[in-house]
């Protein structure tokens, strides 16, 4: 087991325009879909000279996998590969939504759900959905640094800026 990384440790990097060690499982979050269809799309290629009548039908099927899968787990992986981060500087205000609650039958009784609330930190003009760990980081009605991956504009990290408050 790994020993816990002080957050000013990661701000340090983040500050070099440096990916953090730790925050690597972070940008590989939400790739398995991505990762299942890049293997059932080598395997679709691998299998289809075995049977050449049906080649022409799974080509493209294999393809369209392949092509997803890059989309999906291509991205964070090269983002981890180039293990740079973009600063974006902005007055910052953090919002969290609640998230709705949809009622479902088990067995005839009603149960209740409540799904994954949304976070939006707004820098500056834009506004970016984050993970509730990145929106604990931020400081409300202040000056924020957020750090973006620059080829999926994820933000990974927050921090108060320098400059403080107005």
């Amino acid at each position: 087991m790994t020993a816990p990384v002080e957050q000013s440790e990661v701000d340090e990097a983040n500050s070099a325009g440096r990916l953090h060690a730790s925050q690597r499982r972070r940008v590989l979050r939400g790739t398995g879909i991505g990762f299942a269809c890049l293997v059932l799309g080598v395997a679709c290629c691998a299998l289809a000279p075995l049977s050449p009548g049906p080649v022409a039908a799974i080509l493209p099927f294999a393809i369209l996998l392949l092509l997803a899968g890059f989309w999906l787990a291509g991205r964070p992986v090269l983002e981890i590969l180039i293990g740079k981060v973009t600063p974006v500087d902005g007055w910052t205000t953090i919002e969290a939504r609640d998230a709705p609650k949809i009622t479902y039958a088990t067995g005839g009784s009603p149960n209740m759900r409540k799904l994954r609330a949304a976070y939006l930190l707004n820098v500056g003009a834009r506004t970016f959905k984050v993970d509730r760990d990145v929106y604990v980081l931020a400081e409300p009605d202040q000056r924020n640094t957020v750090f973006l991956l620059p080829l999926t504009k994820r933000v990974i990290s927050a921090m108060p800026a320098r400059g403080g408050r107005r």
